[in-house]
């Protein structure tokens, strides 16, 4: 494998420049899901990138919303990779960027030479573009990948990934020969220490709707004036009343039945990764070692003791309320509206071994107990959760690929959050992990960067490529 992998490397740093380009061109696109900006054009960008690194199957797959992409290589090996991708990016306001968001312009952040900076660029679009990179050194090396790769990509993700179910059900013979699921990513932090998360939360997203039509009462096909408020009945007023009924005053004790139980303890396993990651964080504000909070100086609910925080981040339930829409929203809307409809939007997170169909006949049965069967659930997407045991193909060789260069790897038992990925395991009971590979990057709100040139132990594009290349390796040498 060494040999090989010194092949590959030459060949990425001979490319170096083309590929660097490849992955500046993917995320010059825009692909910003929920305004559905660039989205379709991206699909078939990255369809074309993935032809040109050589894959010979590539198909832009209709949905009835955005389109995905597959690309599959039958490299005619005994083990086979689901990958899962995503390349839709959250919004980015150009305002405080030190570059535009979209021109991924190369720039230096010490201690980094170079990095190239955009949105999307970490998280997740720029690695699956440095991806290609690895497939096309492969091919160009050792004349095929080392494993068979299945990867499905989605443009969805950040509206709740509606149709990736779909998607997998139109490709479930090929999945069904998969032996493990992961995701190319860049797994360092800036001081070099390699990151593993091992578990996901299963997801729920979705809205509340409450309209004149489905009551019987208010205006039911648009607006009227909102003088009328003395003699008709106000939709927006019964989501606010229907959704009283779901929390207490506090907003934190969700009132559907079996919300109330304890989640499930961490296993010893669990447990001990968590005490490892409070001891790592000592003295570091837990708003900051926690993804998602991004810093902010937030205090905890109740003021839970530090201990309490992290396995309740990791393991715990929540009811997030994201938004409401309803009437008069500002600059350019009407004003003295009664709305004919309001709406509520929520993402709910669960403890992995929680079902989300449980949980949502416990929505819909509090709803209808408290005389709100009109309200409307409209599930955008629905996911269990997942883990990956620490003796998994997929970990032992991420870990071997790190030992390699002796780099300490930080295991995270489970993250907030989570998404379609783990219908790799629940559906075909393969283990899945996300994000593997060399490199670094800052997934933020402003100056998102992946590194092109490392320093340190951290690597760059080059060194990201080939840890692609390698991870593929260590995984075929397990079959």
């Amino acid at each position: 494998m060494n040999e090989n992998l010194h092949r590959v490397r030459t060949y990425l740093e001979t490319h170096r420049d083309r590929h660097l380009a490849r992955l500046q061109t993917l995320l010059r696109q825009p692909s910003v899901s929920v305004d559905g900006v660039g989205v379709v054009e991206c699909a078939h960008l990255y369809a074309r990138l993935s032809r040109d690194a050589g894959f010979p199957e590539v198909e832009v797959v209709k949905t009835p919303g955005i389109p995905s992409v597959w690309a599959a290589y039958d490299a005619g090996a005994p083990v086979t990779l689901a990958i899962y991708g995503m390349l839709d990016v959250r919004r980015a306001d150009p305002q405080g960027w030190r570059v535009p968001p979209f021109s991924a312009e190369v720039v230096e952040v010490p201690p980094f030479p170079k990095v190239v900076m955009a949105r999307g660029a970490r998280a997740v679009k720029g690695p699956l573009g440095v991806f290609l990179n690895a497939v096309e050194a492969c091919k160009a090396v050792l004349g095929r990948p080392p494993v068979n790769v299945l990867l499905l990509a989605e443009v969805d993700e950040i509206i709740g990934s509606p149709y990736y179910r779909m998607m997998i059900d139109r490709y479930r013979d090929r999945f069904a020969t998969a032996h493990a699921a992961w995701t190319p990513g860049a797994s360092q932090d800036a001081e070099g220490k390699a990151h593993l998360t091992l578990g996901y939360k299963g997801m729920i997203y979705m809205a509340l709707r409450a309209s004149g039509a489905r009551w019987g009462r208010g205006p039911k096909d648009g607006p009227i004036h909102g003088m009328a408020k003395s003699v008709v009945d106000s939709p927006a007023w019964r989501l606010a009343h229907a959704l009283s009924t779901l929390t207490g005053p506090d907003g934190n004790t969700v009132l559907l039945e079996g919300f109330d139980r304890d989640a499930p303890p961490p296993t010893k396993e669990e447990a001990d990764e968590m005490e490892a990651i409070i001891r790592r964080f000592r003295g570091v504000p837990w708003q900051r070692a926690l993804g998602g909070v991004q810093g902010a100086q937030v205090p905890a609910i109740g003021d839970m003791p530090e201990p309490e925080i992290y396995q309740r981040y990791f393991f715990g339930p929540s009811f997030n309320l994201n938004g409401l829409r309803s009437g008069y929203t500002g600059t350019g809307t009407l004003a003295f509206t009664l709305p004919h409809m309001a709406e509520a939007f929520f993402d709910l997170r669960i403890p992995r071994t929680w079902d989300v169909e449980e949980v949502l006949r416990a929505l819909r049965a509090r709803l209808d107990g408290q005389g709100f069967a009109d309200v409307e659930i409209d599930v955008f997407a629905a996911h269990n959760g997942s883990r990956v045991k620490r003796d998994a193909s997929v970990v032992r060789a991420a870990e071997a690929m790190f030992a390699a260069r002796d780099l300490e790897v930080v295991y995270w038992p489970a993250t907030g959050g989570g998404g379609p990925w783990s219908l790799f395991t629940e559906q075909f009971g393969m283990p899945l992990l996300r994000d593997v590979g060399l490199g670094h990057g800052r997934a933020s709100a402003r100056d998102e960067f992946l590194v092109v040139e490392g320093a340190g132990k951290v690597g760059g594009m080059v060194e990201m490529a080939l840890s692609h290349v390698e991870f593929m390796m260590r995984m075929a040498e397990r079959s």
